[in-house]
């Protein structure tokens, strides 16, 4: 069993050099590997938005952002102030 162990640290080693390799090609290539930068949400807007009486969708689709994330934005406000946002 040892030998079978030995024999797939190896093949792991090789996989990760093999991974590290192609990740170091593509960058060579001007890829860009990784996440994709956090955007950056302007609160201001969205509860400006929130307060004339716009949805979180319509608002969402104004600023390229999900309703989801203007619906938290919204939420999180309201539980800092203790104010009702609208």
């Amino acid at each position: 069993t040892h030998i079978l162990g030995a024999f797939a640290q190896f093949e792991r080693d090789i996989m990760a050099e093999r991974v590290r390799s192609g990740i170091a090609n593509a960058k060579a290539k001007g890829k860009i590997v990784g996440r994709k930068p956090k955007q950056v949400i302007d609160v201001g807007k969205v509860l400006g938005f929130h307060n004339e009486g716009l949805s979180e969708r319509k608002i969402g689709k104004m600023l390229n952002l999900p309703a989801s994330t203007v619906y938290s934005v919204v939420k999180k406000y309201e539980s800092q102030s203790g104010l009702p946002v609208k």
